[in-house]
């Protein structure tokens, strides 16, 4: 996971973690957002739009 990857991750982690404040912990938005993309991943033959694909299923 390069650089540009963690950064993009790390926003969709903060902004679902401020849409979800008061449901989930940011430890656990974190986990689920890295957990997801980890699945995504593993099963995609095409990476290019994966960083956007993760965020969408995390919400």
């Amino acid at each position: 996971m390069n650089d540009t990857v963690l950064r993009e991750l790390e926003r969709i982690c903060e902004d679902l973690a401020a849409r979800y404040h008061g449901t989930f912990n940011a430890e656990t938005v974190s986990r689920f957002v890295h957990d997801s993309y980890s699945v995504l991943k593993d099963g995609a033959t095409i990476n290019t739009h994966l960083v956007a694909l993760t965020g969408k299923f995390a919400k």
